[in-house]
């Protein structure tokens, strides 16, 4: 996965690189991790963003790239392009 990925809480709609949310242990399944958010703490509650610098809206659609995989809203997907 991707550091470079952001993520906003759906709770208080923060959004943040994947690198920056916290982690740690799920204390009812040790081997599993939980992700929370910096802010206001909730857990697993994100919506992945699109990679497209300045947007922020939901992550829709997936493509490769020649500079790898690309995940981002339906605007500024390949097949957006492919329809115009």
């Amino acid at each position: 996965m991707s550091k470079n990925r952001r993520w906003q809480c759906d709770e208080c709609e923060k959004i943040y690189l994947e690198s920056d949310l916290l982690t740690a242990p799920n204390p009812f399944e040790p081997d599993f991790t939980i992700t929370g958010c910096p802010h206001c703490k909730s857990v697993e509650c994100f919506t992945e963003i699109c990679d497209e610098p300045e947007c922020t809206q939901p992550a829709s659609c997936g493509f490769p790239t020649d500079n790898g995989y690309r995940r981002t809203c339906f605007e500024h997907s390949e097949f957006k392009k492919a329809e115009q």
